[in-house]
């Protein structure tokens, strides 16, 4: 079959090759904390970004990946990825790091895909104003209809209800990750020297990470971590933020679980 034929079989239950699978929203900081785990000898990604949802079709296709109920052949999705570490050289023993976002939505498929091997998930978080405002200057409306939820493009007319669209699906999301194993929460970017140690504590194979090294996101120059909160706040008006928060408060307990 296909999907055996696509990889070595060793790799199947493989020992010494383990995962990690970080659960976060977009735009969450996700991308540098993925580059500082990689900077550990003995990690490594699928691809440059560390996402393997665009290796598979079904992991991509744009609102479908969002959807829980979408049908996903987990075996192909194995047998994809084992056969990208193949193609990129992997040595062992190694973790792979895996951010897809969407991945938040079937983690338990995924883990008990790889059940064979070890997997660790974490979750990673951000305040809900500095992401939606993130996902707002990223996509707009009409990136969000497209990719995430069609019933935006009604409000594209009326910013009040997209705003709070958007942070409908930030809880949404958020109710996701409370459901999912803990995690590092919010990376603390003055000091993630008590989060690196705890996880390399947690996964040996981390050991070796470079918390001081700087890290090239997106259109930026390369830099050590920094907090992008209070510049991404700064980029909603008043009435943004006001929107924001009265919607956030129609679900207290999940803003304040995260």
């Amino acid at each position: 079959m296909l999907t055996r034929s696509l990889f070595d079989k060793s790799l199947r239950h493989n020992g010494n090759l383990e995962w990690l699978f970080i659960l976060t929203f977009p735009n969450s900081g996700s991308t540098v904390f993925a580059k500082m785990l990689l900077t550990a000898p003995h990690s490594i990604a699928l691809n440059d970004i560390a996402e393997g949802q665009w290796l598979v079709r079904h992991l991509h296709d744009d609102r479908r990946r969002w959807d829980p109920r979408t049908q996903i052949s987990y075996r192909l999705v194995k047998a994809i990825w084992l056969r990208q570490l193949q193609l990129i050289g992997q040595t062992q023993p190694a973790i792979v790091i895996e951010k897809s976002p969407p991945h938040m939505c079937r983690y338990k498929d995924l883990t008990k895909a790889f059940s064979s091997m070890k997997c660790h998930v974490v979750t990673l978080t951000r305040d809900p104003y500095a992401t939606i405002s993130s996902w707002n200057q990223r996509y707009g409306v009409s990136g969000i209809a497209r990719e995430w939820d069609g019933a935006l493009a009604d409000s594209s007319h009326d910013e009040a209800a997209y705003f709070k669209a958007l942070t409908q699906i930030w809880l949404k999301r958020a109710r996701m990750l409370l459901a999912a194993p803990a995690g590092p929460g919010e990376l603390p970017v003055r000091d993630p020297g008590p989060v690196i140690s705890d996880l390399q504590a947690q996964i040996p194979l981390l050991t070796g990470i470079n918390s001081e090294a700087e890290f090239k996101i997106k259109d930026y120059s390369a830099q050590k971590l920094i907090d992008m909160n209070p510049k991404q706040i700064g980029l909603l008006s008043d009435e943004q933020i006001k929107w924001i928060g009265d919607e956030l408060r129609t679900d207290q307990a999940t803003v304040e679980g995260l």
